[in-house]
């Protein structure tokens, strides 16, 4: 199962790594743009930093990449990574509701959700 996890990882960082992040103003689309202060209104308009941050579990190095991949094995959080790739559009740019990445995203995820999950998990509770 090691061996399976390391080999998305690595894939997944290759090809997810820099973009699932965000601005915490839902405004600015790209992290050159995540600068300087904005009116949150979640807060009684109080005056907020901007701040670019990435999800809990992502893609952006091999650590992170090999933990998401170990915790999606249980079959946590897949489906938000699956999400936030088909959500992304690029490198340092938010990830946008609505948009529908490509066949790639679900054929990744979902194969590793086959592989791993179904396949490899059941020959340890099988046996």
């Amino acid at each position: 199962m090691g061996v399976f996890c390391l080999v998305y990882a690595v894939i997944g960082m290759h090809r997810y790594a820099g973009t699932f992040g965000s601005c915490s103003d839902e405004s600015v689309l790209n992290r050159t743009a995540c600068v300087g202060s904005f009116n949150d209104t979640t807060t009684a308009n109080e005056l907020v930093e901007r701040q670019w941050a990435n999800p809990d579990y992502n893609f952006n190095d091999f650590g992170y990449s090999f933990e998401l991949m170990l915790i999606a094995s249980t079959g946590e959080e897949l489906m938000g990574a699956l999400d936030n790739a088909r959500n992304r559009v690029g490198i340092d740019q938010a990830v946008q509701e609505g948009q529908m990445g490509d066949a790639f995203d679900i054929i990744f995820f979902i194969s590793y959700a086959f592989i791993v999950v179904v396949v490899m998990m059941n020959l340890f509770t099988g046996v």
